[in-house]
């Protein structure tokens, strides 16, 4: 097995590394309350259906214009793309829906946005352009990226700190920039790509899932090499733009709408149709919430050491058997999967006596800095 640097490198994995990232496990939803919110585009509302049955809970928002993506931020507010003439971005009150206030202003058809392991606020615009927001102040910290061409529609920060954007300008593709420095790291999905591309979702086994309206399709990429696995769901059921939104659940599973679709819920392993799971009439963005990326409070200790050209990074936590957690060292992002004591560990071969900055990349307080590779070691 191979895993890959934050630039496409690849880099062999050991036998125990590999037993480590073998296996999907469900993650688990027992005492949370988590639901389903749809952004309307139709009439700019957000609707709130139950988390385990779909059932209606009714409107969580009225009208926000013309709604686009829809995120919840690290502070466990909804945030809202207002992608009409005003183009600004909706904070809500994550539990009650009031409006709290609004973030930008006349910006060029805003449509995907993400929050960074940073906590900052990541928004694109017309023409391949990303925008950097304090969800706190609201204060405008400038363009993170300009490619000056493209048509985006959405964004998504993957498990390995990076930004992917689905492009439908020209040639078909999936981009991806450096999530620190914003660089333009080229076309993820190599080509392969169909007209068309929308929604982006990273699944529970880390591979991304794309779907591709027009032909009621999602398909799958390996989420560490690009590779192409093949179409994962073929719906043509649903008609023309019949799976154009899509998410994973708390159960793992895949949900999608579209058009005047229902949302759909797939099997996230094998994608076979499980059925209608709620009805709505406009469909639009949709996401689960609220649920943290990772559970930062939970991780006690990173602990690092290198020696003879090996880096070791052995992570200590209360997190759930089976959670998935990634590690960026310097350029390279591997992951392990937490054992039954709450312990996960990910080794990077052929190492240079060099500076290098580990750290887990949803929570920037555990990182570790070691000068070189001669038996430094380090322990946050």
């Amino acid at each position: 097995m191979y895993v890959r640097g934050s630039h496409g490198t690849k880099r062999s994995v050991g036998a125990a590394a590999l037993t480590l990232a073998m296996g999907l496990l469900r993650p688990s939803t027992a005492g949370a309350e988590i639901d389903l919110f749809v952004a309307a585009r139709q009439d700019g509302r957000v609707l709130r259906f139950d988390g385990r049955t779909g059932a209606p809970r009714g409107e969580f928002s009225p009208s926000l214009g013309f709604a686009e993506a829809i995120r919840f931020g690290p502070d466990g507010n909804l945030y809202v793309v207002d992608g009409g003439g005003r183009g600004f971005i909706w904070r809500l009150d994550g539990r009650t829906g009031q409006a709290l206030g609004k973030i930008g202003g006349d910006l060029s058809h805003p449509k995907g946005m993400d929050f960074g392991p940073d906590g900052m606020l990541y928004v694109c615009v017309r023409y391949g352009r990303i925008l950097r927001f304090d969800p706190h102040t609201g204060a405008y910290l400038g363009e993170f990226v300009n490619l000056n061409e493209g048509i985006f529609n959405d964004l998504v920060f993957g498990p390995d700190g990076d930004i992917y954007m689905s492009n439908t300008w020209q040639v078909a593709s999936v981009e991806r920039f450096d999530g620190r420095t914003g660089e333009h790291l080229g076309s993820f999905t190599r080509g392969t790509l169909p007209g068309g591309p929308w929604g982006l979702a990273f699944g529970p086994d880390g591979d991304l899932f794309v779907s591709v309206p027009y032909q009621s399709s999602i398909l799958r990429y390996d989420g560490l090499t690009g590779d192409y696995l093949g179409v994962f769901i073929d719906d043509r059921r649903t008609g023309p733009h019949g799976a154009t939104f899509i998410t994973f659940g708390p159960d793992g599973d895949l949900y999608a709408n579209g058009a005047e679709s229902p949302v759909r819920r797939y099997n996230g392993v094998t994608g076979r149709l499980i059925g209608n799971f709620a009805r709505c009439k406009s469909s639009g963005w949709l996401i689960f919430g609220p649920q943290p990326r990772v559970d930062c409070g939970a991780i006690t200790r990173l602990k690092t050491k290198c020696r003879g050209g090996t880096l070791t990074a052995v992570i200590t936590s209360a997190l759930g058997e089976g959670t998935r957690v990634h590690v960026r060292n310097n350029d390279e992002v591997f992951f392990t999967r937490i054992d039954g004591l709450g312990r996960g560990k990910v080794r990077f071969e052929n190492q240079l006596n060099e500076p290098h900055e580990v750290l887990i990349p949803w929570c920037p307080e555990m990182a570790c800095r070691l000068a070189g590779c001669e038996r430094d070691k380090c322990r946050k």
